[in-house]
């Protein structure tokens, strides 16, 4: 059995425990009677006031263990007076809030009683360093010629370096790969998971916005939410650059988010009866076109916890998207082999081509000869382009909108989709962190013809990030999840996939040097099924947000409530013989869908049998929230709540 100080640990941990279980009861009424109490607000996940000073009841039973089982050292006694310190402290904090650069006074001179009157410090032994590091780096450095390796602090390096600051300005991304690695491939290796990110991402915004509006009942699923897609956020989630295991689990992470998300708004529209872009049921509903048909039950039964479905409850349940008879602005044309989109006053045209990738997860491989594969248009109908890559599905509202979904079988290849414009591509506009990069680049550079020849240099290219959106020259295209896009001449491309088999390739041809090890990952290849999808439209930059949720059916802005009122402008009473009301008497509390660019009409009716004139003000009030037109139309009457 393992031993401190001759006594068995066993018992050591049952009377530190036991002592807890007596100290925690204790420290909560102490907390409770001097009122040190954490009250609940909206950064808060309890409901009601909690108490405070657990970490004293902690304290307190590691101090039970101490008494009898301890011993007494310099060393043990300044961990125990360094302790007490941040323990005042805590109780002070606990009953009446302390600014924070107290707390950080108390927490240094709570250091400095553990460090110079017990002499505890890291060692290097405990750095991780090797005691005869120095001897080391005067043998190395009796062999290199042109530098000097010298043993030292980051202070003295702050110190050496100050003057090369005093002017320095940036006002660029850090993108610049000419003397350190930026491993821009990582922007679309395992393009899945970033199709998993971007809808994560946007279903959980759009659940949390919907539950604020209908009384903030799911704060504390959300929050959840939000923590399980922050562990997808790591370096080497987000980028793919890591095992296949761990990216398994970024994926169960991933839907795990979308089930709740999903649950939230499904579970909002049948409480309040609203309905969204994208819809199940078991009847077709006027306005929605089928998506997709399978055997289930219907979600009021599905989500409703109290009952259980039987066989009998099975049927047909269509998936349904909003759609209504609209003639769309946009034009595909397939002809003599080549594909484009117009207005009738702008056109773009579209190809599908693929390149070998002799890379890896970090960086795509460019090989110098290798001029790609353009695929062949076969024929263009019912809403299907073939070709001799894949099958493109084709749809037109407000854009133009490709699906395409295909098997691959094709090992270390870049797949992309080439927009060609009538001039070259000297700037593009992107989002990024919500916001749009505006980015220039040089259409004529092409990053096989400077394939680095030394070690230590990774090729400068003309790939770029983006989010959701990408466009230039008023034309602007949206992706779900497809995140990388490179200029080259009068083309624009954007990555549909990137499929290699190794973390790092020691003989990538784009970079000199390896980025860490040469580990098998199959599944970046990503074999078998695979999708993509993108929607182009003649819009300019600023308006990108509007096509965002059009193409990402968002459901918040879907749903808007509306109301008339009526102010009484020359006296506090209306006439007894002075009528005023809808039109439409059957016009009750109204929730519709309204798209972007629709309208809705709303009559009232004014019957004046008075002799008197009355002075009226008639408004309408549209998206407010439940319950508050009142407040909103300053206290007139309200036709329609």
């Amino acid at each position: 059995m393992f031993e401190v100080n001759g006594y068995n640990i066993f018992y050591i941990l049952v009377v530190t425990f036991l002592s807890s279980l007596v100290l925690v009861p204790l420290a909560k009424k102490i907390a409770i009677h001097i009122n040190a109490l954490d009250y609940p607000n909206k950064r808060k996940v309890h409901k009601k006031p909690m108490p405070r000073l657990g970490g004293l009841a902690i304290f307190g039973a590691f101090l039970v263990g101490y008494i009898f089982y301890g011993s007494l050292t310099s060393q043990m006694l300044s961990i125990l007076i360094g302790s007490f310190i941040i323990i005042i402290m805590g109780i002070i904090d606990d009953i009446n809030p302390v600014r924070a650069k107290y707390k950080l006074l108390t927490q240094i001179i709570a250091a400095s009683v553990v460090v110079f009157y017990g002499k505890i410090y890291l060692s290097e032994a405990q750095l991780g360093r090797d005691n005869n590091i120095k001897e080391q780096i005067e043998k190395v450095n009796e062999i290199l010629t042109d530098y000097e390796i010298k043993l030292s602090n980051p202070f003295e390096y702050f110190e050496l370096v100050k003057d090369r600051f005093e002017n320095f300005e940036w006002n660029d991304e850090l993108r610049d790969n000419s003397k350190t690695f930026i491993l821009q491939g990582s922007y679309s290796t395992r393009t899945k998971l970033k199709q998993y990110n971007t809808k994560c991402t946007y279903m959980l915004e759009q659940a949390d916005r919907l539950q604020k509006k209908y009384g903030n009942k799911y704060n504390s699923v959300i929050e959840y939410a939000y923590k399980l897609l922050l562990k997808n956020l790591a370096h080497d989630g987000i980028y793919g650059c890591s095992t296949d295991l761990v990216h398994r689990e970024n994926i169960t992470r991933y839907e795990k988010i979308l089930q709740i998300a999903n649950t939230i708004i499904e579970e909002l529209r049948l409480e309040y009866n609203f309905k969204t872009p994208i819809m199940q049921s078991a009847e077709l509903i006027p306005e929605y076109k089928i998506v997709s048909k399978k055997l289930s039950v219907e979600n009021s039964l599905l989500y409703d916890t109290q009952k259980i479905p039987v066989t009998e409850d099975f049927k047909n349940i269509y998936t349904l998207k909003y759609s209504p008879a609209t003639k769309s602005e946009l034009k595909i044309e397939v002809k003599n082999g080549k594909i484009s989109v117009s207005n009738g006053v702008k056109h773009v045209g579209i190809e599908f081509v693929r390149f070998k990738d002799d890379g890896d997860t970090y960086n795509f491989g460019a090989l110098e000869e290798d001029k790609g594969e353009i695929a062949e248009i076969y024929s263009y109908k019912n809403n299907i382009i073939k070709t001799s890559f894949f099958d493109v599905q084709v749809e037109l509202d407000e854009m133009a909108n490709f699906k395409i979904v295909w098997n691959n079988k094709l090992k270390n290849r870049l797949w992309q989709v080439q927009f060609k414009f009538k001039q070259p591509v000297l700037k593009t506009y992107s989002e990024d962190m919500d916001a749009i990069i505006e980015r220039n680049f040089d259409p004529d550079y092409d990053m096989r013809k400077h394939l680095p020849q030394k070690r230590g240099v990774e090729v400068k290219t003309n790939f770029a990030p983006m989010q959701r959106y990408v466009g230039a020259q008023g034309i602007g295209i949206i992706t779900k999840g497809l995140t990388e896009y490179e200029v080259k001449g009068k083309s624009l491309l954007i990555t549909l996939l990137r499929s290699t088999g190794v973390i790092s390739n020691p003989l990538n041809p784009s970079r000199s040097t390896p980025a860490g090890p040469p580990i098998e990952v199959p599944d970046a290849q990503q074999l078998g099924e695979n999708s993509a999808e993108f929607s182009v439209a003649f819009f300019e930059p600023e308006d990108f947000k509007k096509y965002i949720d059009i193409v990402l059916d968002n459901p918040y802005n879907s749903t808007v409530r509306y109301g008339m009122y009526y102010y009484l402008l020359d006296s506090d009473n209306l006439p007894n013989n002075v009528k005023i009301s809808l039109a439409d008497e059957s016009i009750d509390g109204l929730e519709d869908i309204i798209q972007p660019n629709q309208t809705r009409s709303v009559s009232i009716k004014i019957n004046n049998n008075s002799e008197n004139s009355v002075k009226l003000e008639i408004g309408a009030l549209v998206g407010f929230e439940k319950g508050n037109i009142e407040d909103l139309a300053s206290n007139g009457e309200v036709l329609i709540k």
